[in-house]
């Protein structure tokens, strides 16, 4: 190693001497723990904090209701563009402490601050919360299935957003048309980013000037700051957001979260700074995930395999709530890139997001366009792999395929012709050669 491979960051880094979030610490903070839902849909018919609040060291038991007495509003989320008709995507209200019921597994009930994170903790298990159990739907399926258990009052059918893009009429037509077809589900299941260093958020209020100071890990400290300002209702300028080592985000660190707003209302209501620093399990539980979409592709080609047409019927699973990103991922984004690298006439996609008793998705990893890509290079591979004459058995399997490049735009820059051939023959761009089956009426 040189001068030149050390990066500005190595030294602290290397020392001990770089500070994550958890390693920030204000005199005369406190400590926060939150209690979280056990169930996937319930009513909260009642809460007891007494018990946790009478304990020494404990300092603040706040609830839903000590939300709502804020004043402070609907976490944000959303898209602001219009859907399918012209119509505006459904947002139910988001308190950072659930209010009457819980939605999902993980969902922060109460939140407790102490004078030691142990202490917190252990206070927590003092407060009582009989819950009425609910029909849980969760994924996309379950949610919009007939007679599902509905998440919010003003959301029917949990139906969040629908949306379309491109050119049905003319997919349509050029699928009447195709002698070959071929059709693909491939379902992009939820994930956890689950970045080396946990969730935490240490806020601190100064009452003269009325500013907030919150230390956090962050993807973006605008991003957060506007979270916070359309949560609180306040102007940005009153809120400081500090972020200075990340142990990795992935997307999901972009925005704040619920748990961000309750330690700031605490530190509000004490005068006082507090922590709150996520265990590993809480990372599972409570971080916003990814992915939770189920992509039905088709494709439609002519007798050489040429490309006439691709549509996608789609389904997002959103979640309990609307997140910044959440209903994005599974409308401009897996739409903007839906043909890959491919030369396709006309395309169409139809999105419905929906409402599910499950942890709230947003942005991780490429945020929907690695799942669109992966679908349209299986959709590909599936009709080139699935309809040969004569079955899996067919001598045309033995033969290579291989997309090819307009003879007006071969240069390496070009984007591929939608063809699938059926001659042997070396791959001018360069791409893995695979074995071949189409035939025509074919549906999988």
């Amino acid at each position: 190693m040189t001068e030149r491979t050390i990066r500005r960051e190595d030294a602290r880094l290397l020392t001990g001497t770089g500070r994550y979030t958890a390693d920030w610490n204000l005199p005369g903070q406190f400590y926060a723990f939150f209690l979280r839902s056990e169930r996937a849909h319930a009513e909260i018919a009642s809460i007891e904090t007494k018990a946790a609040a009478a304990r020494p060291g404990v300092h603040a038991v706040l609830t839903g209701a000590d939300y709502a007495a804020s004043g402070w509003k609907s976490l944000p989320g959303g898209v602001a563009y219009e859907g399918v008709g012209g119509q505006k995507m459904k947002k139910p209200f988001w308190p950072a402490l659930a209010q009457g019921k819980v939605r999902y597994v993980g969902q922060p009930v109460a939140l407790v601050v102490a004078e030691s994170p142990a202490l917190a903790q252990d206070a927590s298990e003092d407060i009582a919360v009989e819950f009425r159990d609910l029909p849980a739907a969760v994924g996309f399926e379950a949610a919009t299935r007939a007679g599902a258990s509905q998440l919010h009052a003003d959301i029917p059918g949990n139906l969040a957003f629908e949306y379309e893009s491109g050119d049905r009429a003319a997919v349509e037509a050029a699928f009447e048309r195709a002698p070959l077809r071929t059709r693909l589900t491939v379902r992009s299941q939820r994930l956890v980013g689950n970045p080396i260093e946990p969730r935490a958020f240490l806020a601190s209020f100064d009452a003269g000037s009325g500013v907030f100071t919150v230390y956090s890990p962050s993807q973006g400290v605008n991003g957060m700051r506007g979270f916070i300002a359309a949560a609180t209702g306040l102007p940005e300028e009153r809120i400081r957001v500090i972020t200075e080592l990340v142990g990795g985000s992935f997307g999901i660190r972009s925005f704040s979260y619920a748990e961000h707003l309750a330690v700031m209302l605490a530190a509000q209501k004490l005068g006082r700074p507090v922590k709150w620093v996520a265990t590993r399990s809480e990372i599972f539980l409570s971080d916003n995930q990814g992915r939770g979409l189920t992509l039905t592709g088709e494709l439609a080609l002519d007798r050489d395999g040429r490309f006439l047409a691709l549509r996608f019927e789609d389904a997002a699973d959103l979640g309990a709530f609307a997140t910044p990103f959440g209903a994005q991922i599974g409308t401009r984004n897996i739409t903007v890139t839906m043909g890959g690298v491919y030369r396709i006439p006309a395309m169409y996609a139809h999105t419905r997001c929906a409402y599910s008793n499950a942890v709230p998705v947003s942005a991780y990893r490429g945020a929907g366009r690695p799942d669109i890509a992966c679908v349209i290079e299986r959709l590909v591979d599936h009709a080139a792999g699935t309809a040969a004459p004569g079955g899996p058995t067919s001598p045309v399997r033995s033969s290579g395929w291989w997309i090819t490049p307009p003879p007006s735009t071969a240069s390496t820059r070009s984007r591929c012709a939608g063809r699938i051939s059926f001659r042997p023959r070396p791959c001018p761009t360069g791409r893995r050669t695979a074995r071949p089956t189409i035939a025509a009426n074919s549906s999988a």
